[in-house]
């Protein structure tokens, strides 16, 4: 694969990579982990907008060795972001809403263009928007379907759906669920995380990015028990009171990794239950021997929470997967 040349800007937009936007209006805590530079309205819920892909990050660039390829959860991560931004500044959504995804997608049609050169990846995203409103025309949801150019080309489509909830909604959501304040991740004092997987094992270099504990395998399925630290600035960039989608897709493909150690090259999430930070969550994945694709399934008290299907560039042989006891 060759390297990908400076993304050209497209005339009519001269979207720039000169500075991050505010961090608030991508929900993020730490300015380091904004990752959108730039964003201008095109038309009615349309607008396009542009990321920095980091050369080097403590989460999304730790992986074993192999192709020097720019993390697909992270291009996932700056079209979350650049949704959030846009409903903010191009769609009017106040700041203090809250966005609940509901499912998102991500297909990599050029593998080729994700991989990392000598800069930082120039990302532009062009994204339209659908709403979805109640009765009395206030807000309820949005979709945004986004095409994604790396490195000057093609690089693949994405899609996000979120609810949309004022601030009181969303505390009445919660406690309507739970009947008792959510604990928030603060709460909990950092401490030994046991039968942790192996990093290497899960495609990690550094056990501070490994999710997965307990963790037993067979030639087609992974069985494993969530086990995050709270304390991974890159999965937990803020305080929350709940597991983000995030750690759910890390899970999911740190579970892939076992079972066939490829490359991710698309992914389709559902959520469909908070997933609650004082109750153990399990998982298990099954490899589709016809067609290779992962699906993963999340329980929690024995409901299902979140389903994650993943592809993979190619599946190796399966004498190279670990197994546990």
């Amino acid at each position: 694969m060759a390297a990908p040349a400076p993304a050209q800007l497209a005339p009519a937009t001269m979207l720039t990579f000169d500075r991050t936007v505010d961090r608030r209006l991508v929900h993020r805590a730490a300015v380091s982990e904004v990752f959108v530079t730039d964003t201008q309205e095109v038309g009615e819920d349309h607008f396009t907008a542009a990321g920095q892909l980091p050369l080097c990050h403590g989460y999304y660039s730790d992986h074993t060795p192999g192709p020097a390829l720019f993390d697909p959860l992270l291009i996932m991560e700056v079209c979350r972001q650049a949704s959030t931004f846009g409903s903010h500044v191009h769609l009017g959504v106040p700041l203090e809403h809250a966005f609940l995804v509901n499912s998102w997608s991500l297909t990599i049609e050029n593998p080729d263009a994700l991989l990392v050169g000598t800069g930082p990846g120039e990302l532009l995203l062009d994204e339209r928007v659908h709403r979805t409103t109640d009765r009395r025309g206030r807000l309820k949801a949005l979709r945004y379907d986004i095409v994604l150019h790396l490195g000057g080309v093609l690089a693949g489509t994405a899609t996000i759906d979120v609810s949309v909830l004022p601030a009181p909604q969303y505390a009445a959501l919660r406690h309507m669920q739970r009947s008792t304040p959510p604990p928030l991740t603060v709460d909990f004092a950092p401490g030994e995380r046991a039968s942790l997987a192996e990093a290497g094992h899960v495609g990690r270099t550094s056990a501070e990015n490994v999710v997965l504990a307990d963790v037993r395998t067979t030639e087609h399925d992974v069985a494993a028990r969530l086990d995050a630290s709270l304390r991974n600035g890159g999965l937990f960039d803020h305080t929350y009171d709940h597991y983000p989608a995030m750690v759910l897709m890390e899970a999911a493909r740190q579970a892939a990794h076992l079972l066939d150690g490829a490359p991710l090259t698309a992914l389709d999430s559902t959520f469909t239950r908070f997933v609650e930070l004082d109750a153990p969550v399990h998982l298990r994945a099954v490899r589709e021997p016809d067609t290779g694709r992962i699906d993963a399934v999340f329980t929690q008290d024995g409901n299902p929470v979140a389903t994650v299907s993943l592809t993979t560039l190619a599946p190796l042989p399966t004498t190279t997967l670990a197994t546990f006891a």
